[in-house]
């Protein structure tokens, strides 16, 4: 389902606290990224990039896989991939 140039390729619904699904996600220029999260709490919504999970002094923590240069790249980001995800929602529910 394309929406603004990003397809969604995948979403796999999952429901824990914030978390409400996993997302694949093919940007314009054909970069997949798999392993986004979508999580929604009252009426905000956000995604959150792939990060790969390891343990640090008996704790587990999380680095981040991708990064934006800006806050306003990734707001710009986030609305695309939000505007998608709602797309494809109408489109498949």
């Amino acid at each position: 389902m394309t929406n603004a140039g990003f397809t969604i390729k995948e979403f796999k619904p999952y429901q824990k606290n914030t978390l409400r699904g996993f997302v694949s996600i093919e940007l314009p220029s054909g970069l997949i990224l798999h392993g986004l999260t979508y999580h929604q709490k009252e009426d905000s919504r956000w995604i959150g990039m792939p990060a790969k999970q390891y343990e640090k002094d008996g704790a587990t923590t999380w680095a981040p896989q991708v990064e934006f240069v800006s806050k306003e790249s990734r707001d710009k980001f986030q609305t695309a991939v939000l505007a998608a995800i709602d797309r494809y929602q109408e489109n498949v529910l």
